[in-house]
């Protein structure tokens, strides 16, 4: 056999070699290297928003609508820690124990809700929806005894956002190589939607829209066709004026 025929046949057989071993190499796990295809069906990061209850209860003295001076304490202490948020509810209710009868019970119960709810207002919350509602002696308390009976349940329900989870976007690329493609679809959006928010209970459950108003809409319509609609300023007319 000639040499170059000797050459051949080893170049073949390396060749076969390798490709046997490319061949038994695809045979093990499909996806290599740390990557997996992106997801069918990506779905978007979105914010989480829902009231979140706080609830307190404050107790009275016997035939009393006024707070004796531990438990307005307490109840404003209670204030203090609530978080902070527009749209928060306030839902008060006042009960009484079943000693002085229904009707005048019915009273007492209102009169120490109202007491309560002036609290509330001196404290910063009275912008915020709060309401009411004298069970008197109806609702019976859990504990045994007249002394649990003459109370005010409080129930605080404050609109809060939870934020999706978005990655560090500061950080270097190389240090999110196990983020998948697509994961993080609309998380920008969600963060800059969650900065903007002025009410956090619009996106809990909105509001209602105002009625129509046709001559307000109708002379809308008239300073457009009379080209008296404040225009846009373009970037630079906006950086010459200085905004």
């Amino acid at each position: 056999m000639s040499k170059i025929a000797q050459r051949a046949g080893s170049r073949g057989a390396r060749f076969g070699v390798l490709l046997l071993g490319l061949v038994l190499s695809g045979c093990g796990a499909a996806v290599t290297g740390g990557y997996r295809p992106p997801p069918v069906d990506p779905a978007p990061k979105r914010l989480a928003a829902e009231y979140v209850p706080f609830s307190h209860t404050v107790y009275f003295e016997t035939d009393r609508a006024d707070l004796d001076p531990a438990e307005r304490a307490r109840l404003e202490q209670f204030l203090r820690l609530l978080p902070s948020s527009e749209g928060t509810v306030v839902r008060i209710r006042g009960h009484a124990d079943e000693r002085l009868g229904e009707v005048y019970n019915a009273d007492l119960a209102a009169r120490r809700a109202r007491s309560v709810a002036a609290i509330f207002a001196g404290a910063g919350y009275a912008d915020l929806r709060l309401s009411t509602v004298a069970f008197g002696e109806a609702v019976p308390p859990r504990a045994e005894g007249w002394e649990a009976a003459r109370r005010v349940d409080i129930t605080v329900q404050v609109p809060m956002i939870t934020l999706p989870e978005c990655p560090d976007w500061s950080a270097p690329s190389d240090l999110a190589a196990g983020d998948l493609p697509m994961s993080q679809l609309g998380c920008a959006n969600a963060l800059n939607l969650a900065a903007m928010i002025a009410n956090p209970a619009d996106l809990v459950e909105g509001r209602p829209l105002a009625g129509a108003d046709g001559t307000r809409e109708a002379a809308a319509v008239e300073r457009y066709r009379a080209d008296k609609v404040k225009k846009l300023l373009d970037d630079k007319q906006f950086k010459a004026a200085g905004k």
